[in-house]
């Protein structure tokens, strides 16, 4: 095996900051600025308001990442301590001999907050908008503070179970991407990350809990 390059890091989250970039990137979702400019447009400008004020009190963001060791042969991939055949990753990490796995989170679960909300179907519709755009900003402050510490140049790639992309109705952020697998694959990759102070865990099917969770891979850029 190739074992580990190291310990698991937790970085340190800008809280105010992210909340900040969340709220701006909610307003600049497609769905939003369509349903402000409705007939309904004050109605929902009062929900959004509503949403932003509650998860503003309830997010505790937190991130963690991994640097693991790899060795590729052909289309088997060994990273840190786990092995599994896959040609898409083992493409995208042919060229390196290490990767850095992280976890990011919003800090809380959805089924809680739905209870906070007394079950108002339209405010947690609203609340969901928020926290996705919370989690992207909080994975965002992490990769860049991964970037400050690893040499040469570094991509991202957000990991989802295979179904998600049929379900998914916000963009992910420009400049970030995504890698579609399956759950047995998801939860492989996942064992390194399995004991984590943030309390993140995968179900079977591929799911991260809390919901509002991301697992990421990053990859030295090709040609760097």
């Amino acid at each position: 095996m190739s074992g580990s390059a190291g310990s698991m890091t937790r970085v340190e989250i800008d809280r105010a900051a992210v909340l900040d970039q969340a709220e701006r990137r909610v307003y600049q979702l497609a769905e939003i600025r369509k349903s402000r400019r409705g007939q309904s447009g004050e109605a929902v400008e009062q929900m959004l308001e509503r949403s932003i004020a509650f998860i503003r009190d309830v997010a505790q963001p937190g991130a963690v990442f991994l640097r693991q060791n790899v060795l590729v042969s052909q289309e088997d991939v060994e990273i840190g301590a786990v092995c599994l055949r896959h040609t898409r990753l083992a493409r995208l990490l042919a060229s390196s001999s290490e990767a850095v796995l992280y976890l990011a989170t919003t800090g809380y679960r959805n089924v809680d907050i739905f209870e906070q909300l007394d079950r108002d179907y339209v405010l947690y519709h609203f609340s969901h908008y928020v926290s996705q755009m919370l989690l992207y900003s909080t994975a965002g402050h992490l990769i860049d503070a991964v970037k400050e510490r690893m040499n040469g140049s570094w991509q991202p790639y957000a990991i989802c179970e295979r179904a998600a992309r049929f379900v998914e109705s916000v963009q992910f952020p420009e400049g970030k991407h995504r890698l579609y697998w399956d759950a047995a694959t998801i939860s492989t990759l996942f064992e390194p990350l399995r004991v984590n102070p943030l309390g993140i865990t995968v179900t079977p099917l591929g799911c991260f809990d809390p919901v509002y969770s991301l697992m990421g891979i990053m990859c030295r850029s090709s040609g760097k």
